[in-house]
């Protein structure tokens, strides 16, 4: 399953670092303009959105342009209420001009949009260096795969599946065999061996009563290190 890429090719420093952070929760990895040019994506990775904002689209020639278009659809972000997009000439190379401000909202749909629903469902989660290919049932850090049971793979990617929001124990409990289910202690042993074997044993949250919880700005902090 290929790992898909949002190419970031944003000027503006605050609006680059958000769809970074965007990409980051919906689990896609990202470069930049220049890394794509010089390195590719590989078979195993390929460019699903590329996002300019204006100095961005400025900065390139109109034969770069066409041929990235040819690859994938291109958005025009507004870095500022004062650049105003529509007061622009259009660039018939830009598939959407998106409305001040740029919003995680509009960034989710903008890739439900323009990128298949099968290609959603069976690309490799990234999260910076962490990645679960959904087909292989694995995990990998910086490359090398860890040794995570059939059972702690279901919770840990229902837990990333909804990054930011707390997954019910009930829910979580769904993944474990019959014989399982009846204490709730089993769950938390999962998630014990989970927090040891990835390193995360802070980030993964229990919600008292509730269920668990992986923190969308904690984690990206934390893959951003590893």
């Amino acid at each position: 399953m290929k790992i898909l890429s949002i190419l970031n090719g944003v000027c503006d420093q605050k609006l680059h670092d958000m769809i970074e952070r965007f990409a980051f929760r919906e689990g896609f990895a990202t470069l930049t303009l220049p890394e794509f040019l010089a390195e590719g994506c590989g078979e195993k990775r390929c460019v699903a959105i590329m996002y300019f904002d204006l100095a961005g689209l400025k900065g390139i020639t109109k034969e770069l342009i066409s041929v990235l278009y040819m690859q994938s659809p291109i958005i025009l972000v507004p870095s500022s209420e004062q650049e105003w997009i529509q007061d622009e000439p259009r660039c018939p190379y830009v598939s959407e001009y998106v409305k001040y401000p740029f919003t995680a909202r509009e960034f989710h749909r903008l890739t439900h949009w323009y990128i298949g629903d099968q290609q959603l469902r069976e690309r490799t989660l990234c999260f910076g260096d962490l990645c679960i290919d959904r087909y292989c049932h694995e995990i990998c850090l910086s490359g090398k795969k860890l040794c995570i049971s059939g059972y702690e793979y279901d919770i840990f990617l229902v837990l990333m599946e909804n990054l930011g929001r707390v997954v019910t124990r009930e829910k979580i409990n769904q993944y474990l065999p019959q014989r399982k289910r009846e204490s709730a202690r089993n769950v938390d042993t999962h998630i014990k061996n989970l927090r040891r074997q990835l390193g995360i044993q802070d980030l993964i949250k229990c919600v008292r009563s509730v269920g668990y919880c992986i923190p969308v700005d904690n984690f990206y902090r934390k893959c951003k290190d590893l």
